[in-house]
This record gives structure tokens, C-alpha cells and sequence, in this order.
């Protein structure tokens, strides 16, 4: 949001160079809930979640059935006897606890791919819009940065040059 404020005053500072500029600003949390392909990929990731769960799930279901053996076993088997089973559901609570960090991160991954791709589609979609409407920049409204900048708005060849020219070699580059 500060690059959009800084922007602003910019441009309100040179309102000749405002008027000639084409500048829009995109949300893309209302593309992403709004865009069919976003939907789909929520989908997706919904499915792989469940699909976790479900596998989560049944470990749990395995835990209880050792717990609740484990209390009838107590009631009439010796102490050594327990031992085997109480090995066996620490075990499994472990695998359980591992499951479940390595779906969660899984899941993430998978998002984050997901999105990536997405959000390559949408620059690219606002690039070809945005020339085709001769637009000269487009930022993201939630974080103010520009996804896209014309040729026309571009300085870097006149800080290149200027930075160029005043630039002054040190001794030990003279030297070699």
C-alpha cells in the first residue's frame, strides 16, 4: 500500500505526467475467489485434504482399539505382557503425529504449486491486457506492488546512464 501512496503523491506532484499515464490496480483476492480455474484448484486441495483426514482418521481408529485392549489387558494380564502393547501405540501415536505434519506440509506444497501456476496465468493475462489497452501500469491492490510496467514508464536505462557517467574508477581498478 505504501508503493500506491508514493505513486499517488508522484503523480499528483506532475499532473501533466499523471494525465498521460494509464495506470490501473487489480485485487487479487477477488480474482482468485471469482476465477472458475481458482475454484477448481480449491477443489482439488480439498479433495487431497480429505483424503489425509480419512487416512488420519484411521490410524486413530487403530489407537483406540489398542487402548481399549490395553484396559482389559490391564485388568488381567501381568505387568510384561502390557509392555509390548504400550510399545506398540507409543509407535503408532508417533506415526500418527508424523502423518499429520508430513500432510499438512504436503498440503501446503500443493497449494503453493497450485498458486504458482495460477498466478503465472494471471500475470500473463494482465500483460496481454494491459497492452492491449494501452495500459502503463497495473498494481496489486493488497500489496501495492506493480505486476505490470510498460516499456514507457521503465527508468532504468537513465539511472544506468546517469550512474554510468558520474561513475569515477577507483585507484585499484586504474592500477590493473
Amino acid at each position: 500500500m505504501k508503493k500506491l501512496l508514493a505513486l499517488s503523491l508522484t503523480l499528483l506532484a506532475f499532473p501533466a505526467m499523471a494525465a498521460e499515464l494509464q495506470i490501473k490496480v487489480i485485487s487479487g483476492q477477488e480474482i482468485l475467489s471469482k476465477l472458475d480455474e481458482g475454484k477448481d484448484v480449491e477443489k482439488k486441495l480439498m479433495a487431497k485434504r480429505q483424503s489425509f483426514e480419512q487416512e488420519i482418521k484411521k490410524l486413530e481408529t487403530e489407537m483406540k482399539k489398542i487402548i481399549d485392549g490395553l484396559e482389559t489387558k490391564r485388568k488381567m494380564a501381568r505387568p510384561e505382557a502390557l509392555e509390548a502393547d504400550q510399545e506398540k501405540l507409543m509407535k503408532m501415536r508417533r506415526d500418527h503425529q508424523n502423518k499429520a505434519k508430513e500432510a499438512e506440509e504436503e498440503l501446503k506444497r500443493a497449494f503453493q504449486r497450485e498458486l504458482g501456476k495460477l498466478n503465472q496465468k494471471i500475470q500473463a493475462t494482465v500483460m496481454k491486457v494491459a497492452q492491449k489497452n494501452g495500459w502503463d501500469m497495473v498494481a496489486l491492490k493488497e500489496t501495492g506492488e506493480i505486476i505490470y510496467a510498460s516499456p514507457k514508464v521503465d527508468a532504468s536505462s537513465d539511472i544506468v546512464t546517469m550512474m554510468n557517467r558520474e561513475h569515477i574508477p577507483s585507484k585499484s581498478a586504474i592500477k590493473k
